[in-house]
């Protein structure tokens, strides 16, 4: 008797069970769930310091960008060149910075190359996102953040700045005061990110490109201060 009250109620459950179970819709394939659009992926091919630059919204310029000029990865490199600003050819690029050859800042390229520095050079930009009419007020001084953040992973030996937008976003200690710098060559040795290093000015690329008479100029300044590989 108490066998067949217990076979009637687990019977019974299992009715109400299968009957509850058809008021909710079938479960989803977990495989074709829409992507989150709140939650960007994590790129498996860039280092931590590329993927927190990448998602910076900190000035207006992260509105419409199309790419954000940063190197995939952040190693011991010797030397570091800050360049001003990407410009539309920069956006084109494919990987590392400055591979375009429509790029002014390839020519910053070639003459590293000539030096044999290659490897040991990580380049950057003081602005990292491509200006769209007018920089923001605040685009450079909130991207001064990101060079501190660089220059910590790469620890150079010698930053080459090209040109006093660059310049100003060193995080130097105390702050550099841009009057009393030089157009072209040495400044000496700041206190940049808890250690001195040598820094130096260069006419930014775009100007390289106009007076190539300058090249030369560069290119006698880097093979004197800059040792080869």
């Amino acid at each position: 008797m108490s066998n067949d009250f217990s076979r009637k109620a687990i019977e019974s459950l299992h009715a109400k069970i299968s009957d509850g179970a058809r008021h909710f819709s079938a479960p989803t394939n977990p495989a074709i769930l829409p992507p989150n659009d709140s939650i960007p992926l994590r790129n498996p091919f860039i280092d931590d310091t590329t993927d927190g630059i990448a998602r910076c919204s900190y000035c207006s310029l992260a509105e419409n960008r199309k790419i954000v000029a940063v190197a995939s990865e952040h190693s011991k490199k010797r030397i570091m060149i800050l360049s001003d600003f990407p410009g539309y050819e920069d956006e084109n690029s494919i990987g590392v910075l400055f591979e375009s050859p429509q790029s002014p800042h390839n020519i910053l390229h070639r003459l590293i190359e000539r030096l044999g520095c290659t490897a040991n050079t990580h380049r950057s930009f003081a602005l990292r996102c491509v200006p769209r009419r007018i920089i923001p007020e605040n685009g450079v001084s909130q991207c001064s953040r990101h060079t501190l953040t660089e220059i910590t992973a790469v620890d150079p030996d010698c930053i080459i700045c090209c040109g006093y937008r660059a310049l100003k976003t060193l995080p130097t200690t105390p702050p550099l005061v841009i009057c009393d710098v030089p157009e072209f060559g040495v400044i000496g040795s700041l206190m940049i990110a808890c250690r001195e290093r040598k820094v130096m000015i260069i006419p930014p690329p775009r100007e390289l490109e106009v007076y190539k008479e300058w090249r030369s100029q560069v290119w006698e300044l880097l093979k004197q201060e800059i040792p080869t590989d």
